[in-house]
């Protein structure tokens, strides 16, 4: 393109607007301040540390960390210093995109009112983080990138930029990686190899450093993040949640990452086709961990290559219309969400809403560490004195650390609980939870642990993990070629103590324990019937299920609640297999349960204990786990609990069951229940028994009918059926009811039934006492009751304890004509027999 006075004087004036939203909006996130931590000690000759004394890596941008740690040593500060440096480094990256990638005037312009207007690029061009330093690196590179020069030269070059960015932010790499192997692939030898490892060696040195310096190869966020334990579903399913949160916050970044995305499958030119596939890379990878909770800060290197591609094709010249036409679409996308648009930011920006644990968070912390709003007073926390800490010896923080913690100074000790800054616990999985707050995984304290940093000496209650902080100790805080301590940096890197940490047990720390005895269908109708404790119930740190013996059970019946939960099978220690309960629960009778199939392995090795991990948060009861071995059952069937299992499986398999389980299991479970015994019948619950009538199934509903308690059909005056009873079944009172005798009637509805009501005839058997009960009226009207359904009536009557005969029948109050259970001998009751009524 042309860089012509013209040209270029034309892009300073385009770079106004830009510099003065970047003024106006410029502010320090609280996360920075973990950086200026370790900064504020590298400059005072404790190391680049977060606890003095211990060598551990508490930031993940290195060259950053480096470059304010220059300017702190020039400027004496870490407030104005990075801010500035961040403005400055941002507008040098939109020029040199704009002066050295787009190939037009119109492209230049372009690249400027997209980086002007796009909240992500805005809000993270200062707020003390790496991404300014991100952005020029990127754009140093793409100016290579799209000026090659013959020779190997141009790749060094390109190499070195590439291998700086990796430098400034690991997963940065990402990015251009597929730009660097599409320009070294034509130059493929060993020699242009090495030249590419050239271009890597200030990486590398670091990494030589960090190994040698801190132990280990990787920043210590790196291992708290990915070592957090989190199922990857979750992680995806927030990441997901992240690309989505951008879409409503900053309409513009998305739009431009998506035109980059298309134009460079329009125009095919491999150099684009290399940096879409970086964007694509980087997003999968931030789905891949979940995001994070600042809302856009991943977004702004895919943005900056997308606009890349898109300023490189030919556009229209600033004299013709479409191109202020695309200006105008620009402008239009930075303002659809005005609430959020940088152009419209006011000084006392501020948002609330947080969906998903993804927030803005510049509009957080905006009022109080904004370049344009911050004072000295509302910016120093109190000029270092932390609130509710007792001394300055020690502090245990996690959710919301930085500023308190830096402005605190050097000699506080600070307990980082998510483990960003704390080398022992970035090393235990984090408490589970499915309510991510991705950043912020919370993990168990091992017991002794507060008291072993503050005596020195080891006092951790875990006595392996008490051995593996032993060995971490003389990495991180060992002299740095103390006897053994290279050796003992390799046994880390090859994993050789990872045998230590029992990770379950940190976990699950809060994890329900129930013996299958204390939890099975036997305790369950203890507890349903009111003689026994309230149903067992787990929050989202799992339950666990001891069985008594090593099970080989192909199926579990579960009464759950909740779906979406992970149960995991355990021989010992070992997982032996793994389902998801992803579906409705299946209601039978007054039982709410889920049939899953024991994974194949499981059941030939055997398993011990059934874990239930719940991927949603909240309380999930669990009323019974039994075990169902249809090979075990006695043939025919004796036992009501083994017919109970029968009949769980066979509705679930109707209802939920695969077309597989339907053909393989389904004629099996017919002939199965079908010859139980009358004895195994009494033990099945009428509520049970009138549910198995509602599928579609003949055969069943032919077995049922044969071991109904009652089968009475009722009719109307001129003879015409209209309903059949199936039967009375007593229930507990519960506390909210009145004294008296509860239960449910049930009916199989022949034909549409009148408006009518339930008139009950009572006998106190110790009085003689007679009374009626009239317009008793079922809780859905049996107006609505609809052929060929069964129906359930709860029935609640308020009366003294005691023993009565009651019977009962239907009426309708308008035209007062009864149904008959014999129409000639004008019988128009039926009778419950003896009940006894309850406090």
């Amino acid at each position: 393109m042309t860089t012509s006075a013209k040209h270029r004087t034309l892009l300073a004036v385009a770079v106004i607007p830009l510099l003065t939203v970047l003024l106006r909006t410029a502010w320090i996130n609280d996360d920075a301040y973990i950086t200026f931590r370790s900064v504020e000690n590298f400059v005072l000759g404790h190391g680049p540390v977060w606890n003095v004394g211990e060598r551990v890596q508490s930031f993940t941008h290195p060259l950053w960390m480096l470059l304010l740690a220059a300017g702190r040593l020039i400027t004496g500060e870490l407030y104005y210093t990075p801010l500035l440096l961040s403005i400055a480094l941002a507008v040098a990256a939109v020029l040199l995109i704009a002066l050295g990638v787009a190939e037009s005037s119109t492209g230049a312009i372009l690249a400027i009112l997209i980086f002007t207007g796009a909240k992500a690029f805005v809000d993270f061009s200062t707020s003390g983080l790496e991404n300014p330093l991100t952005y020029v690196l990127l754009a140093g590179f793409l100016v290579v990138l799209f000026h090659p020069r013959p020779g190997l030269r141009w790749l060094f070059w390109l190499a070195l930029g590439a291998g700086l960015l990796t430098l400034n932010r690991m997963d940065a790499l990402l990015l251009v990686l597929p730009a660097l192997l599409v320009a070294w692939w034509p130059k493929r030898s060993w020699r242009s190899a090495l030249v590419v490892g050239a271009g890597f060696l200030p990486f590398l040195l670091w990494e030589a450093f960090s190994l040698f310096y801190y132990g280990f190869l990787f920043p210590n966020t790196a291992y708290a993040k990915l070592n957090a334990g989190v199922p990857v579903a979750l992680l995806a399913q927030q990441g997901l949640f992240y690309l989505l949160r951008s879409v409503d916050l900053d309409p513009l970044t998305t739009a431009a990452i998506l035109a980059g995305l298309v134009t460079s499958l329009v125009v095919r030119e491999r150099r684009s086709l290399a940096l879409a596939l970086g964007i694509i890379l980087s997003l999968a990878y931030v789905v891949f961990v979940g995001g994070d909770f600042m809302a856009g800060r991943f977004m702004t290197g895919p943005l900056v290559l997308a606009v890349a591609i898109l300023i490189r094709v030919p556009l229209p010249s600033l004299r013709e219309a479409p191109a202020y036409l695309i200006f105008a679409v620009v402008i239009g996308l930075s303002l659809l969400n005005p609430a959020t648009s940088p152009l419209l930011s006011s000084f006392n920006y501020r948002t609330t809403t947080n969906p998903n644990q993804i927030e803005d968070v510049r509009g957080y912390h905006y009022e109080r560490t904004g370049l344009l709003t911050a004072t000295a007073f509302n910016r120093l926390y109190d000029q270092g004195v932390i609130k509710g800490m007792g001394d300055v010896d020690g502090w245990v923080a996690c959710e919301g650390m930085g500023s308190k913690e830096y402005y605190a100074g050097f000699q506080t000790y600070i307990v980082d609980r998510c483990a960003l800054t704390d080398a022992l616990l970035a090393r235990l999985p984090a408490i589970y939870t499915p309510d991510l707050y991705v950043g912020h995984y919370y993990r168990k304290l091992p017991d002794g642990y507060l008291t072993t940093i503050r005596t020195g000496e080891n006092h951790i209650a875990d006595p392996k993990l008490a051995e593996y902080y032993d060995h971490l100790r003389t990495v991180i805080s060992g002299p740095l070629l103390a006897p053994g301590r290279l050796a003992e940096i390799w046994r880390f890197t090859t994993g050789q103590y990872q045998h230590l940490i029992d990770r379950d047990a940190y976990q699950f720390p809060d994890r329900k324990v129930y013996a299958i005895e204390e939890i099975d269908r036997a305790a369950h109708a203890q507890r349903i019937s009111g003689d026994g404790n309230v149903t067992p119930s787990f929050g989202a740190n799992s339950a666990r299920i001891q069985l008594e013996t090593l099970a080989h059970a192909p199926y579990i019946d579960l009464g759950l609640d909740r779906e979406f939960v992970d149960v995991i099978f355990r021989h010992g220690a070992e997982v032996v297999g793994q389902a998801l309960i992803s579906g409705q629960y299946t209601p039978l009778g007054n039982d709410q349960y889920h049939i899953v199939a024991v994974p194949e392995q499981a059941r030939t090795q055997g398993y011990d204990a059934i874990d239930l991990i719940p991927r949603a948060p909240g309380d999930h009861k669990l009323s019974y786990v039994e075990l169902i071995a249809p090979a075990h059952w006695q043939t025919p069937i004796d036992n009501p609990a083994q017919l109970l299992q029968a009949v769980h499986l066979y509705f679930y398999t109707i209802f939920r069951g695969s077309a597989a389980q339907q053909r393989d299991l389904l004629p099996a479970l017919r002939t199965q229940i079908a010859g139980a015994t009358d004895a195994a019948w009494v033990g099945v619950p009428l509520d049970v028994q009138v549910d198995l009538l509602k599928p579609r199934d003949p055969e069943m509903q032919a077995t049922v009918r044969s071991h109904l308690p009652a089968q009475t059909t009722l009719t109307d005056a001129q003879g015409a059926p209209r309903v059949r009873y199936l039967g009375w079944e007593s229930r507990p009172l519960t506390p909210g009811d009145p004294g008296g005798i509860a239960g449910d009637l049930y009916f199989e509805v022949l034909a549409p039934l009148p408006y009518a009501s339930l008139w009950f005839h009572i006998v106190d058997k110790t009085t003689d006492a007679q009374w009626m009960v009239y317009d008793y009226f079922p809780e859905a009207s049996t107006n609505n009751w609809q052929e060929a359904t069964v129906v359930r009536v709860p029935v609640m009557l308020e009366m003294d304890p005691g023993t009565y005969d009651i019977a009962f029948g239907f009426w309708t109050p308008v035209d007062r004509e009864r149904l008959y259970v014999d129409r000639a001998n004008d019988v128009y009751w039926l009778s419950l027999g003896e009940q006894r009524a309850e406090e």
